[in-house]
């Protein structure tokens, strides 16, 4: 993958994380049960708003189009507002109403849940770029060539979510089940799908430009990019979560 998409998701990373701090530490209702909705949508606004510049400048430091890149970043938009806003609300919401029951402190649960999503979103990405390259192409190069080191990354989510499933009675599939029960299961969805379509478009028009040129570089490295977003999103999630659990305590209770 280019140096210069590799200084783009550092830009994401330093940015995202600054603005998730600033969002948090100007909320009001230090002393109410959950965090204001407020801050849940000024979340996912500010990682949006990083996400759709620094995803679009990597894609097009690999050469890609820019309608390419422009879908790229739509799809992680859309990522952003379900994971930052959603998807970090509904586990809120429920939770007034169903305590978490885990082996150890909130953090793990924060942890497992992560671990445990990414790595859906991780095998989803992979089947996507691998389907529709052999679909328009004819064959799956690009990202058949680095099933090692994706195997190695996903291995790591899937570490955290075995570890979440068993020491958090399977925390990631509860998450789940708080994000599509929750009020805002449909623009979830929607969204979700939102992500799908644009990212299919970036993917396909990718793989026509591959086709064309047989050069199977830049696919691969959208899909790297796109990997490496998701991972980072996940990251960015736990720190965001663990600093709000801080201020406002999840209710869990420890078996006995």
């Amino acid at each position: 993958m280019p140096g210069g998409s590799w200084l783009w998701v550092g830009v994401a990373a330093l940015a995202s994380f600054a603005a998730l701090m600033v969002a948090i530490s100007v909320a009001g209702g230090r002393g109410e049960a959950t965090p204001p909705i407020g801050v849940f949508a000024a979340a996912g606004l500010v990682v949006a708003l990083v996400a759709a510049p620094t995803v679009a400048l990597a894609c097009r430091a690999t050469g890609a189009t820019s309608r390419i890149a422009i879908a790229m970043a739509a799809a992680f938009v859309a990522i952003a507002v379900v994971k930052f806003s959603f998807g970090a609300w509904a586990l809120y919401d429920a939770n007034q109403t169903h305590t978490i029951e885990t082996f150890s402190g909130p953090e793990l649960v924060v942890v497992a849940i992560a671990g445990g999503v990414c790595l859906l979103y991780g095998v989803v990405l992979w089947l996507l770029a691998a389907f529709i390259e052999r679909l328009t192409t004819g064959h799956a190069r690009a990202v058949p060539v680095t099933v090692g080191a994706v195997a190695g990354v996903l291995v790591l989510g899937g570490a955290a979510a075995a570890g979440g499933f068993l020491l958090s009675s399977g925390s990631s599939a509860l998450y789940l089940d708080f994000v599509f029960s929750s009020a805002a299961a449909a623009l979830v969805a929607l969204s979700l799908l939102f992500a799908i379509v644009a990212m299919s478009t970036a993917f396909r028009s990718a793989a026509w430009r591959t086709k064309v040129t047989g050069d199977i570089t830049m696919y691969g490295s959208l899909f790297w990019i796109a990997l490496l977003f998701i991972v980072l999103f996940h990251v960015l999630w736990i720190v965001f979560m663990l600093a709000l659990i801080a201020i406002w305590p999840l209710k869990t209770v420890t078996p006995k």
